[in-house]
């Protein structure tokens, strides 16, 4: 007993094979038997390529272009960076403030307040760096 070698047929060929029927109006019986393949593949066929027919009438140019989400993507990163920007500057603002205001208790306290002033300065510069 011999098993039946299973034909590959490139996606132009299924195509053409499911035009034929649809154009030429070939039966499908004699294109099956053409080709010998069996009719529920060639009904698959069918279906294929009426699901996505879609994909025949769109834009070649249109998949250049980016996408409206990868769009919104790119602006949002952009603004997320601009955000992260400012939050530095002022975050970096902040701190030489904390450290002038600091001296400045500290200069006009005793040593031991000064020393203090120092200390807390430091403190709050190591966590928020």
């Amino acid at each position: 007993m011999s098993k039946k070698q299973h034909k590959t047929f490139s996606n132009a060929r299924k195509v053409a094979i499911v035009r034929w029927h649809l154009i030429e109006k070939v039966a499908v019986s004699d294109l099956c038997e053409e080709h010998q393949i069996h009719p529920t593949l060639f009904y698959q066929w069918q279906k294929q390529l009426f699901g996505n027919g879609e994909a025949a009438f769109e834009r070649k140019g249109k998949a250049k272009k980016p996408s409206a989400e990868k769009r919104r993507i790119e602006r949002l990163q952009a603004k997320l960076a601009t955000k992260n920007e400012v939050i530095a500057e002022l975050m970096e603002e902040n701190i030489i403030d904390v450290r002038t205001s600091s001296e400045r208790r500290a200069t006009n306290g005793s040593p031991a307040s000064r020393e203090s002033a120092m200390d807390s300065s430091a403190h709050y510069f190591r966590e928020h760096q």
